[in-house]
């Protein structure tokens, strides 16, 4: 009838949304409002890598977030690699992020390091995000250092020698080398401090 350029929220089955998550219902209540107000700034049901960013900030350590992790955390969660985050993602992706088991952060860490989203990770992909995490640590050079893990873990991990890591690799990698999956903790917003407590 009307041309009005509001859209309808697409369903989202919320309670079953919830059970897959760590949330609980009022949590899940705060999330959508918070998600809402980014989305309502130009009246859609997603939001994009800016809104992304201002919406999660309040869920990651002030210190430490910097503009290169949320931006892979926002590639990691758009699970559709539509360029944007519809709420099922964005509650899925801060559930594990936020609360997640020891397996589920291994594959959004995986995620994190996998830039073209192939399903792999090469030498240059690890290599480039490792030094952009560490850059928000340190303030020398730790290019050689990164380096030298890089070629130890490929040496050690790239079971078939293809050059890539895949999941079930990297899973491997954890085991051997948990520096690289336990980044994530360090930008995770202090306890008691989550905009959810």
């Amino acid at each position: 009838m009307g041309h009005g350029l509001s859209r309808e929220r697409p369903h989202v089955d919320e309670a079953a949304l919830q059970n897959k998550s760590h949330f609980t219902s009022s949590e899940m209540r705060k999330l959508r409002s918070d998600f809402e107000k980014a989305a309502a700034k130009d009246e859609s049901s997603t939001i994009t890598r800016e809104q992304f960013m201002t919406t999660i900030h309040p869920y990651v350590s002030t210190w430490t977030a910097g503009n290169i992790f949320l931006e892979r955390l926002f590639d990691a969660f758009d699970a559709n690699g539509d360029k944007t985050i519809d709420f099922r993602e964005f509650v899925e992706g801060l559930s594990v992020f936020a609360r997640g088991t020891p397996e589920e952060k291994l594959e959004l860490s995986f995620k994190l390091y996998d830039i073209n989203r192939d399903g792999y990770i090469t030498r240059k992909e690890l290599f480039k995000i490792t030094s952009q995490l560490y850059s928000a640590f340190y303030n020398e050079d730790q290019s050689a250092r990164i380096n030298e893990l890089v070629g130890r873990l490929f040496e050690d991990l790239d079971v078939n020698g293809d050059g890539q890591l895949s999941l079930t690799e990297y899973k491997l990698q954890a085991m051997k080398e948990p520096m690289i999956v336990d980044f994530l903790q360090q930008f995770l917003a202090e306890p008691g401090t989550s905009p959810l407590n």
